[in-house]
Parts: C-alpha cells; sequence; structure tokens
C-alpha cells in the first residue's frame, strides 16, 4: 500500500527519543567545539592540533567528538568567508575585537547557518544563543541573538548593542585543560584575532 493510501495513524512516526537525543548530542557538540576554538584562540595554538586532542578524549561520546569536528574543521576552512560575513552584519564590532567566547560561537553558527551544513536557520541561531549564554559575558547572549538575526534578515545589527566580555577559561569549568600560563605573549607570529599564521591564508588580496 502506497504511503498515500495510509490512514494518519498507520503512517511512520518519527522517533521523537531519536531526534530527542541527537538534538543534546549536537548541542554538547557546539559547546566542545566552541571550547576547542576558544582554547586556540587564547593558547595561539592551531586549532586543529586542539582538536585532535579532544578527538582521542573517550570521555566524549563519539557520535559528540564527529560532529564538533566538523564544526571546528568547517570553521578553520572557511575561517576568513565566516568572519567576512560577521563583519557585514556588525560593521562596528570588528571580529578581531570581540570577546573570544563571541567570536567563536558567531563563527560556529555562520559556518552551520551555510548551506552546506543543512542546520535550519533558527536552530543554528537558538542553539548560538544558548552556548552563548552558558560560556558568555553577560551581554554575550544579546549580542550573538542580534548579529545572528541580522545576517538572516540582511540587515546590519543594531549599533547600540553590546558585545559580551571576555571570560577566564575557567568559567568552563573542570573539564577544560587549558590555563592562561600556557598563553605565550612574546609569540611575534601570532596574529591579532587569535589565529596561528599556519591556519590563515597568507595569499595577498587582489
Amino acid at each position: 500500500m502506497a504511503d498515500s493510501e495510509r490512514s494518519p495513524n498507520d503512517r511512520p512516526r518519527p522517533n521523537r527519543r531519536a531526534a530527542a537525543r541527537r538534538g543534546r548530542t549536537r548541542r554538547a557538540a557546539r559547546g566542545t567545539a566552541m571550547k576547542i576554538l576558544f582554547e586556540a584562540d587564547l593558547s595561539q595554538h592551531s586549532p586543529l592540533e586542539v582538536l585532535e586532542r579532544y578527538e582521542e578524549d573517550e570521555s566524549i561520546e563519539e557520535t559528540e567528538r564527529s560532529y564538533a569536528a566538523a564544526l571546528v574543521r568547517g570553521v578553520v576552512e572557511r575561517r576568513d568567508e565566516i568572519d567576512g560575513r560577521i563583519a557585514e552584519a556588525a560593521p562596528t564590532f570588528p571580529v578581531e575585537q570581540l570577546a573570544a567566547v563571541d567570536r567563536n560561537v558567531l563563527r560556529i553558527a555562520v559556518y552551520e547557518l551555510s548551506e552546506e551544513s543543512g542546520v535550519p536557520p533558527r536552530v543554528a541561531i537558538n542553539e548560538a544563543v544558548e552556548i552563548a549564554k552558558t560560556f558568555g559575558g553577560d551581554s554575550s547572549s544579546r549580542f550573538v541573538n542580534g548579529v545572528l538575526g541580522a545576517l538572516d534578515s540582511g540587515r546590519e545589527v543594531d549599533p547600540d548593542t553590546v558585545p559580551g566580555e571576555d571570560v577566564p577559561p575557567v568559567a568552563f569549568g573542570d573539564d577544560v585543560v587549558f590555563q592562561p600560563a600556557e598563553i605565550d605573549e612574546a609569540d611575534d607570529e601570532a596574529e591579532s584575532d587569535g589565529w596561528p599564521r599556519d591556519e590563515r591564508d597568507d595569499t595577498p588580496s587582489s
């Protein structure tokens, strides 16, 4: 019998528990990806090097590690494009001057807003706001919501929107191994936006 001939009660129903479990896993993965990018920002390490350590952490569920890795790699590969989109939506707030949490929450969300991710825009925005609430400063969630809402609607963010402030790594809790003492402030090779040169495209723009 064709699906169109079935009564509503006979048609297959989505597994709500599986969908909810997948949603929780992806939310955890977004938080993990943000931690990786945050650590890379502040320590001047390559995001892919930090990711490698997380990928070997068997205390993190495999599906969470897998999605977090996809997010980190996607952000790294498309960082210039992503930062350009953030700058277009919030021209009065230079990306390199944003708090590290705000900057990397936005990077992940903008990547997820891209067509290839398959994540609905409202989901990407809501998840980013929740992560900003968890890890960011007092105004981080409002700022993230404003920037992503502006991107989704094709307009600029309200210039009166206030970005969040940097928070210390200890705000992440005991599961974060990064410590401020690991930062090498004398590293002249580091770029001002927290990305090592080996993760940047140094090709001169035409």
